[in-house]
């Protein structure tokens, strides 16, 4: 008998920027409520250019990412948080 490989869903590895923000409380928050909810994240930081510093005022951005297919699940989570909160993020829209 031959064995079959076994096959890998299309969506393996098929991850979209949730939100990007500046201020690492409000990524924290976040954060918090993306684990509260049960949905995966990946969280990962870029250094800022030191000439563009000034401009963003921040040092590095945070960025969230998720699985495309809980996109709208973690968007409902994330309307959930305060607007003090969610004025300090820049969602990503699919």
């Amino acid at each position: 008998m031959r064995r079959k490989s076994p096959t890998i869903s299309k969506n393996v590895n098929k991850d979209v920027v949730l939100l990007r923000t500046y201020n690492r409380s409000v990524s924290r928050i976040a954060c918090q409520r993306l684990l509260q909810d049960a949905i995966p994240f990946s969280q990962s930081s870029k250094r800022i250019p030191f000439f563009l510093r000034q401009t963003y005022q921040a040092e590095e951005i945070c960025e969230i990412s998720i699985n495309r297919n809980l996109y709208s699940k973690a968007r409902k989570s994330i309307d959930k948080l305060d607007y003090k909160y969610q004025k300090r993020l820049l969602l990503n829209y699919l």
